[in-house]
């Protein structure tokens, strides 16, 4: 059995039963690299818990982590900076992956902690304080209300936490933003197989994928996704915005233009 079909299966089971962030986080780790080792993961956790020891904090946690020399990574839009096996070796991150090993760390440590889906930059939630993984530091008052400021949200706006599902998403939203932008539409399809598992009733993500599949030059499966989305859309009004968005014309004109060239 191959790695991709493995991987696969893997994603669906989680899909069914998403028990855990870190679960997820594996996941993705595995999409990017294949040989990534959960197991030692799991074991590189647990030295940074043994590490933290038994008077543990949140003020405790986030010093051991400093201190391990966790810090937001330079070269921010890399793929290796959302998996596991690179964060923990690299000591560096994007601030999902990093929100990734301080969750990790403190469910070993039976801390509370919650990912935080916070708008242009994940956060966490460690023992009702806000903490920013990027720079691996509580965010106080003043920088809290910035960003609340920032991403158009009123100062007492309830956080939106993140469970496991919309974690794994986010992450490969993140991988399939960065293989956009080295134009490569196969990679990024690749990125809405596996959010297909974890969402398939998002007709946004069908129309995505209908988007991709025109990159491709598939003109069959662009129709089929976009005819999906609709069939998703959950009221008249959605589905007139999905079409002026993705007119069916469009998808016509490509098959023309296609049938015309030699091949």
């Amino acid at each position: 059995m191959t790695e991709t079909s493995t991987l696969e299966q893997d994603f669906r089971r989680f899909a069914d039963h998403p028990a855990s962030v870190l679960e997820g986080a594996l996941l993705v780790s595995r999409f990017i690299d294949p040989a990534t080792d959960p197991a030692a993961i799991r074991r590189e956790l647990l030295k940074l818990a043994n590490k933290v020891g038994p008077a543990a904090s949140a003020e405790r946690l986030l010093s051991v982590l400093r201190q391990e020399g966790f810090a937001g990574a330079e070269s921010y839009y890399e793929a290796r900076n959302s998996s596991l096996g690179y964060v923990l070796a690299e000591r560096c991150g994007i601030p999902i992956s990093l929100a990734v090993v301080i969750l990790g760390v403190a469910e070993l440590l039976d801390l509370p902690a919650q990912g935080i889906n916070f708008p242009g930059h994940f956060l966490v939630l460690l023992e009702r304080q806000l903490v920013d993984p990027f720079t691996v530091q509580v965010i106080d008052t003043d920088a809290r209300a910035r960003l609340f400021a920032q991403a158009g949200m009123a100062p007492g706006t309830p956080l939106p936490t993140a469970d496991a599902r919309t974690l794994t998403l986010r992450m490969l939203n993140n991988l399939k933003g960065i293989a956009l932008a080295a134009g490569d539409a196969t990679r990024a399809l690749e990125c809405t197989d596996f959010q297909l598992l974890l969402a398939p009733i998002d007709p946004g993500l069908r129309l995505e994928r209908a988007q991709l599949w025109l990159k491709l030059g598939v003109h069959g499966m662009a129709h089929r996704e976009r005819d999906a989305a609709l069939a998703l859309c959950p009221d008249a009004g959605s589905r007139a915005r999905l079409e002026a968005m993705f007119p069916s014309e469009i998808l016509q004109r490509a098959a023309e233009e296609s049938s015309s060239r030699p091949h």
